[in-house]
This record gives C-alpha cells, sequence and structure tokens, in this order.
C-alpha cells in the first residue's frame, strides 16, 4: 500500500475511536441509576479519560507525521 493511504487509514481509524470514546462517555454520563454523588464523579472520571486518550491519540499521530517527513 502507498504511504498515503496508510496514513488516512490511520486517520480514520483513530478517529472513528475517539468518537467511540466520546460516546461512551456521554452515555456514561448521561445514566441516572447511582445516586448523583457517584454519578458526578463517575462523568469526571470518563470525561477525563475521553480527554485523556483524545491526547494520546493526537500525540501518536504527530509523531507519525514526524516519522514520516524525515
Amino acid at each position: 500500500m502507498d504511504s498515503q493511504y496508510i496514513s488516512l487509514y490511520y486517520l480514520g481509524a483513530s478517529a472513528l475511536l475517539v468518537v467511540l470514546i466520546i460516546m461512551r462517555a456521554i452515555a456514561k454520563a448521561g445514566s441516572k441509576k447511582n445516586n448523583p454523588a457517584n454519578d458526578e464523579k463517575k462523568r469526571k472520571l470518563t470525561l477525563g479519560k475521553a480527554i485523556y486518550y483524545i491526547y494520546l491519540l493526537a500525540m501518536v499521530y504527530v509523531a507519525y507525521i514526524l516519522y514520516q517527513s524525515v
């Protein structure tokens, strides 16, 4: 495969993973089964994890682009 297609495939897979993580975080934040205090803690933890994974994927992709440019 051409490197352009590989990088596009990687970008698409990363975007799909980020969307799935955000959707999961929103679904967990919207659940009201437990008491509100626990729900608030879970929402903060889940959204924090989603932000962390987005940052991690962005850093990996930037490192990949820098590696390709050398």
